[in-house]
């Protein structure tokens, strides 16, 4: 097993749902709501990421629009930025403080071309480090907690 340090965030990358700019959100909402979704990442002609959509950003805009202005909506309207994307080329240890450093819950993953690679939550990466060896060499285990 390799330590969390050289470990790359290709290896534990999962493909995202992606939709075109020009998706209706009606058309995305129904996508948000399929069992694991959770971000849609719009990407333009080229598979270039352009923005991440969440349950959260299309019920923001959903609130500021009129229902018949929501109907022509597309994703990239309710498109957030999804902060600053990761080069395929960083290691578990890199994405893991700056999703701390930048309190986020996941990153776009890009290839050398700006491209989408994939995408990395919190939850892969804390399952990586749990299955990592420790740099030391030696895990200390600890008794299990119950939760509640």
């Amino acid at each position: 097993e390799e330590p969390a340090a050289s470990i790359l965030v290709t290896s534990i990358t999962r493909f995202p749902t992606v939709v075109s700019a020009k998706t209706p959100l009606t058309r995305a909402a129904e996508l948000l709501v399929r069992p694991g979704c959770g971000v849609l990442v719009v990407v333009d002609e080229r598979r270039r990421p352009l923005g991440v959509v969440t349950a959260a950003d299309a019920l923001a805009l959903a609130r500021r629009l009129s229902p018949a202005r929501f109907d022509f909506a597309t994703a990239l309207d309710a498109a957030s930025s999804g902060g600053r994307f990761v080069p395929e080329s960083s290691t578990l240890t890199a994405v893991h403080a700056s999703l701390l450093d930048e309190n986020r819950d996941f990153f776009v993953v890009v290839d050398r071309d700006g491209r989408l690679s994939g995408i990395i939550t919190a939850m892969d990466v804390l399952e990586a480090l749990a299955e990592a060896p420790p740099v030391s060499g030696v895990r200390h285990a600890a008794p299990i907690q119950r939760c509640g």
